[in-house]
């Protein structure tokens, strides 16, 4: 009987030091997710016949629920040097020069400028982890998709791009965007390292809000359908305890 009772404590010692790959984990606390990004993106579609490639910064925020679902708001600001158009060549002389006021040759460049603003709700797929909350994420966003060509004028010279006479020219389109984003998702237990990264496409249905092109002489009615592919990385600052149960 002895022996028996001591066989039974033995097994009950080593069952309470089991390694953590042996574990489960089960998150109690919602997080808030706080996040910095960025991202290189590609052009497709109609927005491919106005600009190159571009980059962009995002902010936003998550609120991820012990579920692993989650839902949030980010703002992404584009830029781009890239303009594949030229909305200026009605101004420009033989040479391809602008002249401004002043008789001199202008310094004017064109820009690529935009952004994003929409919700967000998605899934973590989070495998058993000791050290982590990781996992696959899946997301998909609804919102507002806009972007136009920024005209810098150096010198503030061409008559024909001061105040508002510049919205003639600049393109400027907007409307409704969907995105989905397929990545990884880390948060660490002990808040040192968090950060996501993976793929995003954004695909927007937008039409240009300016009633007339100053250098074509026509209105622009045009129905687009724009297409971003990009590579984004993130960081995170998570809000909010991050604790575990751990089932043997």
């Amino acid at each position: 009987m002895l022996r028996y009772i001591t066989f039974l404590l033995c097994v009950a010692l080593l069952s309470l030091e089991s390694t953590p790959s042996q574990a489960q984990t089960d998150d109690k606390q919602s997080t808030v997710l706080l996040q910095l990004g960025y991202a290189f993106q590609l052009p497709a579609a109609d927005l491919a016949s106005r600009y190159g490639s571009n980059f962009a910064l995002s902010g936003g925020t998550q609120y991820l629920w012990p579920s692993n679902f989650m839902v949030g708001v980010e703002y992404q600001f584009l830029f781009g040097s890239q303009v594949k158009i030229d909305v200026l060549a009605s101004l420009r002389g033989p040479e391809g020069l602008i002249i401004g006021r002043d008789m001199q040759f202008a310094s004017v460049f064109l820009r690529e400028r935009g952004y994003t603003l929409k919700a967000s709700a998605g899934y973590l797929l989070a495998g058993p982890s000791e050290k982590a909350r990781q996992g696959l994420l899946l997301q998909f966003g609804l919102g507002y998709l806009t972007h136009r060509i920024r005209i810098v004028d150096d010198f503030d010279s061409v008559t024909q791009l001061s105040g508002d006479l510049i919205k003639g020219y600049d393109r400027k389109s907007g409307g409704l965007a969907l995105s989905q984003y397929i990545g990884y998702l880390y948060l660490d237990r002990d808040r040192l390292l968090n950060f996501h990264a993976g793929i995003e496409l954004t695909e927007g249905f937008t039409k240009s809000v300016r009633k007339f092109n100053y250098d074509t002489q026509m209105p622009d009615t045009d129905r687009r359908f724009d297409l971003l592919l990009g590579a984004k990385v993130g960081f995170i600052i998570p809000i909010g305890k991050n604790e575990r149960v751990i089932y043997y």
